[in-house]
């Protein structure tokens, strides 16, 4: 049931395009928030029970059943990247008030879509075992980093530092998937749950 809640700030995360302009940032925060206390109820439960926290998601994924594990090192990430992404909206108040006057409306929205997605796949790439789903929320942080980065790519510099960023997040990319094919190759399963049995 607690996976709904996800699926639900999913499906809800598009309104940061389209809410007034006078909520958009009270309605991206409200998400950001939800997002937050959500993981760390889910971190809190896997700490208490001294056991991982299993999330099963009610859909298959390339004929996987993918699901969200919550173990120490996921707990770990979880604090940090909630952390780090609410101070960044807190200071994101500041640094965006030169831009309302100066930038289209929906690129300040985009801006804020772009930091929600960042922000919910970054709490799923230490949740996710499975490989192509791991793939698949890998690729939404690299895009929705991307489009930070180049909130100004109006200059040459900062286009080519986000060019330069996505070629590398993809390169990334391509040697967690030769990974997963070697691991593959030897115990049928692809994903990380295949490196222990791979060693």
């Amino acid at each position: 049931m607690d996976v709904y809640f996800i699926i639900a700030l999913v499906l809800a995360s598009p309104g940061i395009l389209i809410v007034n302009i006078k909520y958009r940032r009270r309605y991206a925060g409200f998400l950001h928030s939800l997002l937050t206390v959500l993981t760390l109820y889910w971190s809190w439960e896997s700490a208490g029970s001294f056991k991982p926290y299993t999330l099963e998601l009610p859909f298959t994924f390339w004929g996987a059943s993918p699901n969200l594990i919550i173990d120490r090192l996921a707990i770990f990430f979880i604090v940090l990247v909630n952390l780090t992404v609410m101070l960044g909206f807190v200071y994101s108040k500041g640094y965006l008030k030169p831009y309302e006057t100066t930038k289209p409306k929906h690129l300040i929205s985009s801006h804020y879509l772009a930091y929600f997605w960042l922000h919910l796949s970054m709490l799923l790439v230490p949740m996710v075992r499975e490989g192509m789903m791991f793939l698949l929320v890998w690729e939404l942080m690299s895009l929705s980093s991307f489009v930070l980065v180049i909130f100004e790519g109006e200059h040459y510099n900062t286009l080519k530092a986000g060019i330069n960023y996505l070629i590398q997040m993809h390169v990334g990319m391509v040697f967690i998937l030769l990974g997963f094919l070697i691991a593959y190759k030897t115990t049928g399963i692809f994903g990380f749950d295949a490196i222990g049995p791979y060693l």
